[in-house]
């Protein structure tokens, strides 16, 4: 369709056909949407309408061949022609405007992956969206039988098409498909050795068990062996039934606090607030408000297995509502002081599960910063009320959901996460409600989110004694945690040396070493517009994850790009 760059025509006597200039129009806003897209901080909003703005142009374009015709005949093209490369304009446009708004209208978006496929029949991107979100939503085996098709066709498409970016996002996700069902152990390594670059991968029945739903498998063991430190512990019970239930509705999926954060949009990063810990006054201390009263409460449960945590002067918390097939990649909780000095890591962190209908376990490891390889492992499977809590300084992650989700497509695994500090974490204050100077009065509304999480408890007082149950037996101990990637001869292939040299006969590994595949990402669009970062507690965007781009797609399970939040 010649010059497709918006610029005037050759005569300003004589107009644009129709159609060419429909064509200048959508192309230019595609552009303008491309770039804004492309900016840390960028205007999801703006790209939006800038998409939706292109979508139209080009749609109306096909509805005037006449027009188009006229169009191609003076740039020397067929119709044929010309339809076709309006077409591939408008499946790259259904893609990117399908990613930009499907954490809040996923249907919509999954209808134009959908007509993606038709208009560009060789492209591998439509086919890539379509499976991920099939997935990701997905409420039959049928969409999940389709997604793996599509993944597959995905990855020949972008193969032969010579783009990389696609093929490798397409790869992975295949063989992290492949890797959550039992018995495919052989599809998910011929997978990493198509990709390539990968010596190490988690281990089968990791990755494949349903967590929720079935026993623990043979793999998994007793007590540690002597010597190792147990980082991680649990507790059922943990709330007294009035907080837990202040906690469901406080966070419930029409809550304010999801609403006013944006939370699952392009611009949300991770996001947390902090608290100042009262010292105790003879072992009693007096809670603020009701969220305050829930921080207490789960510092005063896990001091009985951490009891240096009674000694925090910080509790840093942050919340999340994550589908049953969204993990969370192996990361540390940390803040960077910067100026040379190591990472600062909380005394302990806890993972409350509000609600557990389903999703998949917390995973702990032994490797830390000053230990940075791991042997062996521990987890915790989701339970509502449970509390878990491990030592701020080890690895950890979300294992993804196997399967269908246990409760429907549209059910969340609703956790609170507390992050106790000795020194100030330096996340942004909790913003209670200013009062008037010596009057008690508000001087101010709260926000609606606010409000709702600080509102009194209704029910009895909370007692102070009910500590919740410890449960050592609901902690498993992993001894082994990966497996050597295998040849196409069904052995594995010399152990090479890493660049750290980690990877030893013992399979003490390094799991954030990019050769190692863990599978554990959320299974989102990954536009990220977030202007603060999105990986780890207030990393500054320091972190390898909060310098990657913004559009395009993340590297997916292979390196140790972070996601955009934390847990």
């Amino acid at each position: 369709m010649g010059d497709r760059s918006g610029g005037s025509s050759s005569s300003s006597e004589e107009e644009e056909p129709l159609g060419a200039e429909l064509v200048q129009v959508g192309t230019a806003l595609y552009s303008q949407a491309c770039q804004e897209l492309g900016t840390r901080g960028g205007d999801a909003k703006e790209a939006e309408l800038l998409l939706t703005g292109s979508l139209e142009s080009f749609q109306s374009a096909l509805a005037a061949p006449e027009a188009l015709a006229e169009a191609a005949a003076s740039d020397g093209e067929t119709l044929d022609e010309a339809l076709h490369d309006i077409k591939t304009l408008l499946a790259e446009v259904q893609v990117l405007l399908g990613r930009v708004v499907e954490w809040k209208h996923p249907d919509k978006s999954r209808k134009m992956y959908e007509e993606a496929t038709q208009h560009d029949p060789s492209s591998a991107a439509p086919r890539l969206e379509l499976a991920r979100l099939l997935w990701r939503n997905g409420t039959s085996a049928s969409e999940l039988q389709r997604s793996q098709s599509l993944l597959t066709e995905s990855l020949a498409l972008a193969r032969e098409a010579r783009d990389e970016e696609v093929e490798r996002e397409a790869g992975l996700l295949l063989a992290r498909l492949h890797s959550q069902q039992p018995g495919h152990q052989a599809e998910t390594h011929a997978v990493l050795r198509s990709l390539g670059g990968f010596t190490w991968t988690l281990a089968p029945f990791l990755t494949s068990t349903d967590w929720t739903r079935g026993q623990p498998p043979a793999q998994v063991h007793g007590p540690a062996p002597p010597g190792s430190v147990q980082p991680l512990f649990a507790f059922d019970s943990a709330l007294p039934g009035v907080l837990l239930s202040h906690m469901k509705w406080a966070f419930r999926p029409g809550a304010a606090f999801w609403r006013h954060h944006e939370y699952d949009g392009p611009r949300t990063g991770f996001f947390s607030y902090q608290h100042s810990l009262p010292p105790p006054v003879d072992g009693i201390t007096s809670p603020a408000s009701s969220l305050d009263q829930v921080i207490l409460h789960l510092q005063r449960v896990v001091a009985q297995k951490v009891p240096r945590v009674a000694q925090a002067r910080f509790a840093e918390w942050w919340a999340h509502s994550r589908p049953h097939s969204n993990g969370h990649r192996l990361h540390y909780d940390y803040v960077d002081d910067g100026e040379g000095k190591p990472p600062r890591h909380p005394i302990c962190s806890t993972v409350l599960f509000v609600t557990a209908d389903c999703g998949g376990p917390t995973l702990v490891l032994d490797q830390t910063v000053a230990k940075p390889t791991t042997s062996m492992g521990w987890l915790v499977r989701p339970s509502a009320n449970r509390v878990a809590c491990f030592d701020g300084r080890h690895l950890h992650a979300v294992m993804p959901g196997v399967g269908l989700s246990p409760a429907g497509g549209s059910a969340r695994r609703l956790t609170f996460m507390v992050a106790f500090w000795e020194d100030d974490p330096r996340a942004p204050p909790f913003p209670y409600p200013r009062t008037e100077e010596g009057s008690g009065t508000q001087a101010q509304t709260p926000t609606k989110w606010v409000e709702e999480v600080l509102r009194p408890l209704r029910g009895p007082r909370v007692d102070k004694a009910e500590l919740g149950l410890v449960r050592d037996d609901e902690v498993l101990f992993l001894a082994s945690i990966v497996e050597a990637v295998e040849d196409d001869r069904g052995s594995s292939p010399e152990r090479p040396r890493t660049k750290r040299a980690r990877l030893g006969r013992s399979k003490s590994v390094d799991l954030l070493d990019d050769r190692v595949f863990a599978p554990l990402t959320a299974l989102n669009s990954g536009i990220n517009l977030a202007e603060k970062g999105e990986c780890s507690l207030n990393c500054g965007g320091k972190c390898p994850a909060c310098l990657a781009r913004c559009l395009g797609y993340s590297g997916g399970d292979g390196g140790d790009d972070g996601d955009d939040d934390e847990e």
